[in-house]
């Protein structure tokens, strides 16, 4: 990360309980790695979330074998979102935003 953002970088992560784990936490501060505050159970609004969940999707639907053939599930899955789908879940983000101020911050479907 230095080296892609030598002007510097912070993390930003869901406070999921491996996350937050002692180890965790500890090789975070030892490696000077600079954090966001988030609340953990806050509504997930992460446009990737939405492609983790179609290739979740399109994965599960293969018989995965071995290691080196869900490798290639997994690459091949990348490679079919076409571009024009994941600018769809960036530019998804005012409307989610607003969604989320309605729900007071709760559960949203997006």
């Amino acid at each position: 990360m230095n080296a892609l953002y030598p002007d510097g970088w912070v993390l930003m992560q869901d406070n999921a309980s491996c996350h937050v784990s002692r180890s965790t936490r500890n090789w975070l501060a030892e490696n000077d790695v600079r954090l966001i505050w988030w609340p953990a159970n806050s509504p997930d609004l992460n446009p990737i979330e939405n492609v983790w969940g179609m290739m979740k999707i399109i994965i599960s639907r293969e018989d995965l074998g071995n290691l080196d053939h869900f490798k290639q599930v997994v690459k091949n899955c990348w490679e079919e979102i076409s571009h024009e789908k994941l600018r769809s879940f960036i530019d998804s983000m005012p409307q989610r935003i607003e969604k989320c101020i309605e729900a007071k911050g709760l559960t949203i479907k997006h």
